[in-house]
Parts: structure tokens; sequence; C-alpha cells
């Protein structure tokens, strides 16, 4: 099983396959299918790599907790910190388009290719692109982001916010911290959320696999898999730990990821 096939499987957008697979080039050279990847945590589901930082792009899938399928960046970079850049794929392509028009300085052949083939009109992209450029304190109050704006634009609209994402200068509540996993959360803000009485085990630092360890033993399976999506894991040691998860559930899709997660080559030795 690899990264690709797991796309129908989990019901995911046929589009967002097409591009991770190639199918449909992406708008601009910057951007690169993902397979065979360098790396990322095992909640992510790449659909693009932009090399230049080892910046995915993918939706993020968690397992166990009650959280809404979503789309983010997730920065090698930056520790493989997950920020939500959308709520949907017409987002994300929306979204995609309306950037590289900013960079590209307008349309050419290859966003004009990219956005038949995933449904986006682009001269409407074009339109909000000339008027507000990629500015995501206006592209938060637009279709297709107003109703249901991903945290990356939430911030500038946090009214609107639906999802599960901490936003800046918002406080979280203990309940809202069992929901969220460390790499979820700003490298600025973990040692904080770490010092609180109330955080759970995968937040509170340190070396995540004793703690993946004892909530596995627990049988606290949701916890278990927030601790796999934290900073510090070694490669060998994550997998090990997710098969052991994926054997355990009952849930064929968890089955599946874990299998390609295992199988995927890698380039880097810990995320």
């Amino acid at each position: 099983m690899r990264y690709p096939d797991l796309f129908p499987l989990l019901g995911l957008s046929s589009a967002a396959q097409a591009c991770a697979v190639g199918t449909v080039a992406p708008p601009s050279l910057t951007l690169v299918p993902p397979f065979p990847s360098p790396g990322f945590p095992p909640a992510l589901i790449p659909i693009w790599l932009r090399p230049n930082g080892l910046e995915y792009f993918g939706y993020w899938r968690h397992f166990f907790v009650e959280r809404t399928l979503t789309l983010v960046s997730c920065l090698g970079e930056d520790g493989f910190t997950v920020t939500e850049v959308a709520r949907s794929t017409e987002q994300l392509f929306t979204w995609t388009c309306i950037h590289y028009l900013s960079a590209l300085g307008g349309p050419t052949p290859a966003l004009r290719a990219f956005a038949a083939a995933v449904g986006v009109d682009l001269d409407a992209c074009d339109a909000a692109s000339r008027k507000v450029g990629d500015d995501p304190a206006a592209l938060a109050h637009r279709p297709p982001f107003a109703v249901d704006p991903p945290a990356e634009l939430a911030r500038h609209a946090p009214g609107h916010y639906r999802g599960d994402f901490p936003l800046p200068g918002q406080p979280l509540t203990g309940e809202h911290l069992s929901r969220l996993c460390a790499l979820e959360l700003p490298p600025s803000e973990r040692q904080r959320v770490a010092a609180r009485s109330d955080a759970p085990p995968w937040l509170r630092g340190g070396d995540p696999a004793p703690v993946f360890d004892a909530l596995f033993a627990e049988g606290n399976f949701g916890g278990a898999w927030m601790a796999l999506q934290a900073p510090g894991w070694p490669v060998d040691r994550a997998a090990e730990a997710l098969g052991r998860l994926a054997s355990a559930s009952s849930d064929p899709a968890l089955k599946a990821l874990a299998a390609a997660w295992i199988a995927e080559p890698r380039q880097i030795a810990a995320y």
C-alpha cells in the first residue's frame, strides 16, 4: 500500500489524488508531488511538497479523537509544525491559484491548466488577486473562505472559525488541549502549554516514546495517537509504535495509513 492508494480508501478528493501522483501538474515548479518523500508525521497525507524549506501540503487525518478532516501545511524547516491552510479542497485549490497569480504576476499556461483540472474559476481568482493580492486579512472575508475560514486566515476573522486549531491570542481550555497534538502548536507555545497543570501527557514535552508506551498500555489509543504527532520521534521507533497501534485497532483506514507510512522511503532520521 502506498499513499496514492489511500485517497479513494479514505474517501478523499480524486482531484487531490491526481495532484499527489502528478496526473494534474502543479501550477509552478516550486511545488512537486511528494513521492518518494523525505519524511513527515503520520497524521499527514501529502498532496504536494515545496522542496524549499521542506514544506508539505496535504490532508491532516486524526484517529481515535473527535477532529475534523482538514488540509494543512507541514513545515519541516520549522520542526514539522502544522498549520491549517484550508478546510476543503476548494479552498486549497483556490488559495493555491490566488497565491501563484500574485507570485507569478498573473495567469500562466501552467496555472490555467491546473485551475481547469481542479475546477477553479481562474478568472474570478485573478479578479480577487488584482484587488487584494494574496493578503490573508482580505481573503478571510471572500469566498470560498468567508463562511468557514481555515486557521491561517481565521486569525483575521476569529468569530467565524469552526475548526480545531489554536488561534493566536485565544485562550485554550483543558478540553481543547485534550484534542490537540504538539505539532499543531507553534514552537513558541509548546513550553508554555507543557507547564500547564491541565496539559495532557502528550503535550508536556520531553521524549514522546515513553508517553506513547504508557498511554498505549492503558488502552488510551487516542492519547497514544496524539503522542505520535509530537516532535522528537526517531523514525524507526515511530514506525514500530505506529505498527503496534494499527495492529491493536480494528480501523481499516488506520491500518492502511500505517502500512503506507511505515513503507514510505525517507531521507530523515527523526521528525
